[in-house]
């Protein structure tokens, strides 16, 4: 082994799920068949960035009001009805 590395020993590690949906834009909205459930998943791992626009615009759609950001492209129904998105990143982003 090398000098270098010889002494090295972990320190620190850490693991978490990497979700990405089948057109690879996040899941927002309500589940079909589970009155009042609701997700915002499948960001993978860029969630960070954008979840306090996704967070208020989920929580006035849940409210009943219209979202300020438009969320609808992004429901889980997308996928049954052939809407998913195109491209990595859909048709735009929240910032």
């Amino acid at each position: 082994m090398p000098r270098t590395v010889a002494g090295a020993k972990l320190v620190l590690s850490w693991t978490g799920q990497y979700d990405i949906p089948p057109d690879w834009n996040p899941i927002i909205g309500s589940v079909p068949g589970l009155e009042g459930v609701h997700v915002a998943v499948g960001f993978s791992g860029h969630g960070f960035k954008i979840v306090p626009t996704v967070g208020e615009s989920l929580a006035q759609q849940i409210l009943g009001n219209e979202p300020r950001v438009p969320i609808d492209m992004y429901d889980m129904n997308r996928f049954e009805t052939g809407k998913t998105l195109n491209g990595a990143y859909g048709k735009g982003t929240f910032a």
